[in-house]
């Protein structure tokens, strides 16, 4: 259908479109019909997805891929050409008239004769009541905070964030090489994994000219005012377009409207009025910012009625309203695509140059929410002052006079500053007194700050006089330079070292970890080669109706065998759990005597108690034992659910696994003692108490008690007594994390021990 719209309409023959969207017919010919005045439509004519709809079904669905185009008469034939050559179904269901009428016909019977005057008369107006208060009447205040000591570990955790974390996994799964139009792909970079401010393609191959599209979303702002949240995100996705090459001068934009209900209820909706006063704030905000940037409005879409209730835990529900949320586009003509820029940064020896000024501006920020706080100070737009800026920023792009260019959004400067040297995998070394700023006088301010309207920039050497000459007049100062050492170096405000990290450091807490599903393994759509862990976790694999583990295990032998030795050999991890500890020994992974993974001497069969057994055991630690999982751990607490867990082998088998070490957990008395086979201290039967082996290496472990199923503290059946016996003896609280966990934290740590 595209391909044979562009082609009717490169020829002329449309007169005028429009989606079949909410309404359907109803909205798409009924508002066209205002330009003619008037139309005739025969509702037999539509063709049907479905058989018997009635006639008001046909002329308000919503079936998609459906549009309503308006031709002249004699271009008719041409037009039906053109959609059998594309095997596009189009078909005439009416004229447009000047009779003032809409008049829906079917089978030659009327269905509606109605006056389109009704379209925009006769309506009342939908009042609402809105009520705004200013945040700070609402109680909302600057955190007291004092400055964090650890500003290296800080930025870390700033760059795994969910808000700000790589979302390479998500860009990989859609087609963005589309008829080889792509010029500034969604991921850049020397790696190819660094997000870009935004995308440009050339969807025609005989010019040079191109289209660039961003977009922008920040609700969190709302929590103080929807007007500069709004003002915010339309900046913002502005400043992705300038960032890449994008004209100021030429941009459209669409805007989306989600919001949750403002229709105020005393009972059902007591913040109606607040929720309806953001929107008429967002609505004001929105008209000031298209009018100061010159963006006409191209499209748009609302949804006003994002709100949900989640059941509780004692069958209550509890209302959940969104942010008050903007959302929105931006696309433009770039006249020479080979002029665009990306934000890595290219070369050693470049300068940094940070446009724009720093305000304390942390209210709704990431660093405040990763704080657990609000806060009040929100960021502001000065859309005059910003458009001078954005002229000369695109202006610089002309000229050719940066290497790179980024905005500093979402996190503030240190997260971006992070980003640009991971995209060049190259270091930044930056000096915080020099940038321009107003009014800070603290180092977190000037690194987490959100201040809008800014960009970081890198310029060769022998550009640094012609950028300084033409950003004359704006914000902007050289902060330092892009090293050949790929570390980011911040020196604060006192001129003393806050930051040294690498760029290796940051891409790892910035992608955090990577996880792939066995049957992606299977299918070949990821590599086992890529992944330092491997986990088997516990459950049903195909109902275990051929034994537990069996059909697992041969699924894999059969398809990533080599693979899974391969891993093996290059001493990376696997954990089974449950049914991942079954099928591991069905694999013949464990126990790996003598280093042969191929061959099954052990087996987990069916439990002595003869039925299925869910309880939590104790485990005592072999602290012998080379198993990497366990290190540094004496007992644990841990659930067990299974049917087959009982751990059977030959004596023979036994007594290489004991003298090996390979032994790792014993199920206990609740005193840590050996269970000596009593049930239910030992829940299957397990010869010598075995609830877990690792392979000679220490790098493959089983086990049947779920070290996953005790992940928060709530999880341990005794928890209301523990933590009553605590507080009694004045013992602090500590964390809530549970303990299975440390089971996985070593396996994570053998590898950052390692980089």
């Amino acid at each position: 259908m595209h391909d044979f719209l562009l082609e009717v309409r490169d020829e002329g023959l449309i007169r005028f479109i429009t989606d079949n969207g909410g309404g359907g017919l109803s909205s798409s010919i009924g508002e066209s019909a205002l330009f003619s005045n008037g139309c005739d439509v025969q509702l037999e004519k539509v063709p049907l997805k479905y058989d018997g709809l009635d006639q008001w079904e046909i002329w308000i669905s919503e079936s998609q891929e459906r549009m309503t185009v308006a031709i002249d008469p004699t271009h008719l034939e041409r037009f039906m050409a053109l959609s059998r050559q594309h095997a596009v179904e189009s078909t005439v269901i009416g004229t447009y008239t000047d009779t003032g009428k809409l008049h829906i016909t079917y089978n030659g019977a009327t269905c509606a004769y109605i006056d389109l005057d009704l379209l925009t008369s006769a309506f009342p107006k939908w009042e609402f009541e809105a009520v705004w208060q200013a945040p700070a009447l609402r109680g909302l205040t600057e955190p007291v905070l004092g400055v964090p000591e650890n500003c290296a570990a800080l930025i870390l955790d700033m760059l795994g964030r969910p808000n700000i974390c790589s979302k390479a996994w998500v860009c990989r799964q859609y087609d963005h090489e589309v008829q080889g139009t792509s010029v500034i792909k969604p991921l850049i970079g020397a790696g190819r994994d660094v997000p870009t401010d935004a995308a440009v393609i050339r969807p025609v191959l005989t010019s040079e000219q191109g289209l660039v599209f961003s977009q922008a979303l920040v609700p969190m702002y709302s929590t103080i005012d929807a007007y500069h949240m709004t003002a915010c995100t339309i900046d913002e996705a502005v400043r992705r377009a300038i960032a890449v090459g994008g004209d100021p001068n030429h941009l459209g934009g669409v805007d989306n409207f989600c919001w949750p209900n403002i229709q105020y209820h005393p009972v059902k909706n007591p913040d109606g009025r607040h929720k309806a006063a953001q929107l008429v704030r967002s609505c004001k905000a929105l008209k000031a910012m298209c009018m100061a940037y010159g963006i006409p409005l191209l499209s748009g879409k609302d949804s006003m009625y994002v709100d949900g209730h989640l059941p509780g835990r004692y069958g209550e529900t509890h209302k959940v309203s969104a942010l008050e949320t903007l959302q929105f586009s931006v696309t433009g003509v770039i006249e020479d695509v080979r002029q665009c820029l990306t934000m890595d940064c290219k070369v050693p020896g470049d300068r940094v140059w940070v446009v724009g000024i720093t305000k304390n501006e942390l209210g709704g920020s990431e660093y405040y929410e990763h704080l657990g706080h609000v806060g009040l100070n929100v960021p502001t737009v000065d859309p005059d002052g910003f458009a001078a800026c954005y002229r000369a920023m695109a202006e610089a792009v002309k000229k050719g006079l940066m290497a790179s260019c980024h905005g500093i959004y979402r996190g503030g400067l240190a997260v971006h500053l992070g980003l640009v040297a991971m995209g060049g995998e190259l270091g930044l070394t930056v000096d915080l007194a020099k940038m321009p700023s107003e009014g800070i006088h603290r180092d977190d301010t000037l690194l987490f700050s959100e201040s809008a309207g800014r960009f970081i920039v890198t310029v060769a050497p022998d550009n640094q006089d012609a950028f300084e000459a033409l950003i004359a007049g704006q914000p902007a100062a050289c902060v330092g330079h892009v090293a050949e050492t790929p570390q980011l170096k911040i020196t604060g405000i006192d001129g003393k070292c806050l930051v040294a990290l690498t760029v290796e450091e940051m891409k790892s807490a910035w992608k955090g970890p990577k996880r792939a599903h066995i049957n992606a393994l299977i299918a070949g759509d990821v590599s086992l080669d890529d992944f330092q862990i491997l986990a088997f976790g516990g459950g049903f694999s195909w109902g275990d109706d051929h034994g537990a583990g069996v059909i697992q295990a041969l699924r894999l032998k059969t398809n990533i065998g080599d693979k899974l030795l391969d891993f093996v050999a290059s001493e990376k991890l696997i954990i089974g759990i449950c049914n991942g500890f079954q099928t591991l020994v069905n694999l013949g992974l464990l126990p790996g005597i003598d280093r042969d993974y191929t061959k099954r001497t052990v087996a987990l069969t069916y439990n002595d108690c003869g039925n299925f057994r869910d309880q939590w055991v104790r485990v005592k630690i072999n602290p012998d034992s080379p198993c990497v999982f366990t290190r540094g751990i004496k007992t644990l607490d841990l659930p067990v659910r299974h049917g087959e867990g009982k751990f059977y082998s030959e004596s023979e088998t036994l007594k290489a696994l004991t003298d090996n070490h390979q032994v790792v957990l014993q199920y206990a008395t609740p005193d840590g003692k050996s269970a000596g086979g009593a049930f239910p201290h030992n829940p299957n039967g397990s010869i010598a108490d075995i609830a877990g082996i690792c392979d000679p290496t220490g790098r493959i472990f089983g086990l049947m008690p779920h070290p996953e199923a005790y992940n928060h503290v709530t999880n341990h059946p005794d928890w209301t007594r523990q933590l009553e016996k605590r507080k009694r003896a004045g013992v602090s609280e500590n964390g809530r994390m549970g303990e299975g966990i440390r089971i996985f934290e070593n396996a994570v740590a053998c590898f950052r021990s390692v980089d």
